[in-house]
């Protein structure tokens, strides 16, 4: 019986972390194993070897065979695809870690009795015994393999790859032309001050010459759906993008604006439209726009600190190794992907008890690393600076505040991308924050393939969507997070300019996410009164913990109240660059999927929230002027009115199945005002638009992004 019981809870520890190493395996990780399976081995065995004993006694012998079949039905249920789920029976619940638990000790009960039977005959004879000491053997050598460390991954700047710009004279309908802006999360309420004070110059200018209005959008708007709605003029249910879940354009069941205007002739650009990935084929390019798989698991970028803990929703922690004379080694080693935890049961198990610990317990056990660094503490012109070094040689030398040039690693065969900042050096303290890793030229990022790459100049690589928002949980990462937002939004635009300057284009469109990305972190600074009160304003939704928790304080307030608004000025600095490159015959349209506005965050309490109220814009030359008796704001505009209205000024023929309409307000005019006739609408435009989609929900990689900004569970 003793046999029997130390057998069950092998047997029970092999099961808690079976599914583990399996995560591990599939993964690639194998080589970063540590000793993190042997706690969850010493967790299973107490677990198996108690299991054993309770369901080893008396009547409940006979109930085992039960108890493994139902433990085993409910955990193939969760394993094969929670997400579907009712919360009450996911991994996370009380419900499913106790059936974990059960089956673990039933299949410890009945494995561990039959297995030890068959052992204590074996190693009756020599031959048995000198298997046993064999498989002994065996699994210490697999152990000592899954835990050593592998070499370090080295890390150097990265540099432009020269490439001939892969776009041909792609010709164009020698008509109007188009130039379409989104400003993600735009909203009059934030932007009319900032008009009246004179800092957006460049958005003022258009609003003189044009007409404005609300676009209709709400709070539980999914950017890439609503901008999918915007871009194709039908509603989510004929577009195909319902939710996070699908937001790829392989899942697009009708053609967007451009490709409407591409089949007749106009030559289109575009550029960051959320759910745009993977980029269509058109003639003068594409840039896709998130989601899109990342170079490393998660989103969250790294924080290399001595100043102590930082917050576990926020990037993830670096260990600083110190090597003497002011030099610290560390490694960048991501999270296990979140849908891997999610069906590894040591992990659900322990974070029952203590989720940071399980956190550290499943990086250790299943983390990826992705560079190895030494930072070295160094004076630069009489004051504290950084020296950051790999595989020895130096990368470059920062001063406080100061960032690196982009770096590159090799992520298991894939080129990425990342950048570091010296937060804080000097007075015994040192915090650099390393930003996520970004795939260098991914595949479907562009069209032509290399597109993103021959754009890419030295310093400025074609990066769509940066570090996930939710860092902001850690204050030390606020400033981080705000200027690298800035930078890549600053990139793309240049990138964006330079294509607009170097190739032909009928049609151009362009989204900036940065309003949105800056909104959601930094609200509770710009309206800390408000976010205080929001438990009370939402009870429903609202609980006080994280708004006491994560309360800004007065310095916050003071650094990052302003950062919504010169997020603001910046992609109005933005827009004036690319508006000086279109004619005075470009209709320029001005839209966004949402506003923006504090609230509960169902995913990210703390977060700033959406807004139901958008903007359009319109500018040129069939745009009738605002009359003096006028107001301010023109007719309201459903998010499906926006292909028709630009259709219209275009003078093309709308679609008997668009659903939209143009306000009599908005119709095109000609110099004196007259109205110009529109052409007789076509049929449809999505001629065999059934077999545009190929279905499908995105990946764990895009799935793993998502959650890191925010917007998945």
């Amino acid at each position: 019986m003793l046999l029997c019981l130390v057998m069950g809870a092998a047997i029970g520890a092999w099961l808690l972390v079976v599914d583990s190493l399996l995560v591990a395996l599939v993964d690639g990780t194998w080589s970063s194993l540590s000793t993190a399976p042997v706690l969850a081995w010493a967790l299973g065995a107490a677990a198996g070897g108690l299991g054993a004993l309770i369901l080893g006694r008396g009547g409940a012998r006979r109930m085992t065979p039960r108890l493994v079949l139902l433990a085993l039905a409910a955990i193939a249920l969760i394993q094969v695809n929670h997400r579907w789920l009712p919360d009450a029976l996911e991994p996370r619940s009380l419900l499913v870690t106790a059936l974990i638990v059960v089956a673990m000790a039933a299949l410890a009960r009945v494995v561990g009795e039959a297995l030890g039977r068959a052992v204590s005959r074996l190693i009756r004879d020599s031959l048995g015994r000198a298997a046993a000491w064999l498989a002994a053997a065996a699994l210490v050598a697999v152990a000592v393999v899954s835990t050593s460390r592998r070499p370090p991954a080295a890390v150097e700047i990265w540099s432009a790859r020269a490439q001939p710009l892969p776009i041909e004279d792609a010709g164009g309908a020698g008509g109007r032309r188009l130039m379409l802006i989104g400003i993600d999360g735009g909203r009059w309420e934030t932007i009319d001050p900032l008009l009246a004070a004179g800092r957006m110059p460049h958005l003022a200018a258009l609003v003189a010459r044009g007409r404005r209005g609300v676009l209709a959008s709400s709070v539980q708007s999914a950017s890439p759906v609503v901008w999918t709605t915007i871009m194709t003029g039908q509603p989510p249910e004929v577009h195909g993008i319902s939710d996070w879940e699908v937001a790829i354009s392989t899942n697009r069941r009708v053609l967007p604006l451009w490709g409407i205007l591409s089949a007749q002739g106009v030559a289109c650009f575009v550029e960051n439209v959320p759910g745009s990935f993977p980029a269509d084929r058109l003639a003068a390019g594409m840039l896709a726009g998130f989601p899109m798989p990342q170079g490393s698991r998660s989103n969250r970028g790294w924080l290399a600190t001595t100043t102590g803990p930082i917050d576990p929703l926020g990037p993830v922690a670096v260990e600083l190794e110190e090597s003497g004379e002011g030099a610290h080694r560390c490694s960048l080693v991501d999270l296990p992907s979140p849908f891997a935890l999610e069906k590894t049961t040591p992990y659900l198990l322990l974070r029952r008890f203590n989720e940071p610990l399980a956190l550290e317990l499943a990086r250790r056990s299943c983390g990826r690393s992705y560079g190895d660094l030494e930072l070295r503490t160094v004076e630069t012109e009489g004051a504290p600076g950084l020296e950051l070094r790999s595989a020895g040689s130096t990368l470059c030398r920062l001063a406080a505040g100061e960032w690196s040039p982009w770096l590159a690693v090799d992520a298991e065969g894939q080129r990425c991308l990342l950048r570091a900042h010296a937060a804080r050096i000097g007075g015994g303290e040192l915090s650099v924050f390393f930003t996520a890793l970004f795939r260098d030229d991914a595949p479907g990022l562009s069209w032509p393939p290399g597109l993103a790459g021959a754009l890419q100049t030295t310093g400025r690589p074609y990066v769509a969507e940066g570090t996930g928002w939710r860092v902001f949980y850690e204050p030390s990462a606020l400033r981080s997070l705000e200027e690298h937002q800035e930078q890549l939004g600053a990139d793309r635009s240049a990138i964006a300019e330079s294509l607009l300057a170097r190739a032909p284009w009928d049609a151009f469109v362009h989204i900036f996410t940065l309003t949105d990305r800056t909104q959601h972190p930094f609200w509770k600074f710009r309206e800390p009164e408000l976010f205080a009160r929001i438990p009370e304003l939402y009870p429903q939704y609202a609980q006080p913990e994280p708004y006491r928790v994560h309360a800004p304080s007065a310095a916050e307030v003071r650094e990052f109240g302003g950062a919504i608004d010169r997020a603001y000025q910046s992609v109005d600095r933005w827009l004036g660059r690319l508006v000086a490159h279109a004619a005075d015959s470009t209709l320029i349209v001005v839209v966004s999927d949402h506003g923006g506005q504090a609230g509960p965050h169902l995913l990210s309490p703390t977060a700033g929230i959406h807004h139901e109220d958008g903007i359009y814009l319109l500018a040129g030359p069939t745009v009738p002027p605002r009359g003096t008796a006028d107001p301010p704001l023109g007719p309201p505009l459903e998010q499906v009115d926006v292909v028709p209205l630009v259709l219209a000024h275009l003078g093309l023929p709308g679609a008997y199945d668009l659903p939209g309409v143009v306000p009599d307000a908005l119709l095109p005019t000609g110099a004196e005002g007259v109205a110009i006739p529109l052409p007789e609408p076509v049929e449809s435009y999505q001629a065999d638009a059934a077999e545009r989609s190929s279905g499908g929900e995105i990946d764990d990689a895009i799935r793993d992004q998502l959650r890191s900004l925010g917007y998945v569970k």
